[in-house]
């Protein structure tokens, strides 16, 4: 049976994704950092350059990231993520 590092890797080279190990720390570092409601109605759809794009369930969710991005971002900084944006879909 694979584990689960394997199955994640594979998937973001499957899609193209620049750098599979990066995209799964955001991952880990965005499921610690919002709340759970945030967490379980929002997914990432991609970071690109030092954009980070969320899709937002609806618009309360995309109103409490908005209220929260910067916070959002100092924290990916202290983690040695480098964004410049939070983009919410």
């Amino acid at each position: 049976m694979e584990n689960i590092n394997e199955i994640i890797k594979e998937y973001f080279l499957k899609n193209n994704k620049e750098n599979p190990e990066e995209e799964k720390q955001i991952f880990k570092i965005w499921k610690k950092i919002v709340n759970e409601n945030i967490f379980k109605n929002t997914k990432i759809i991609k970071k690109q350059k030092d954009k980070l794009y969320i899709k937002a369930k609806n618009s309360v969710y995309k109103n409490e990231i908005s209220f929260e991005k910067n916070n959002y971002l100092k924290k990916f900084k202290k983690n040695k993520i480098k964004l410049k944006e939070i983009i919410i879909q």
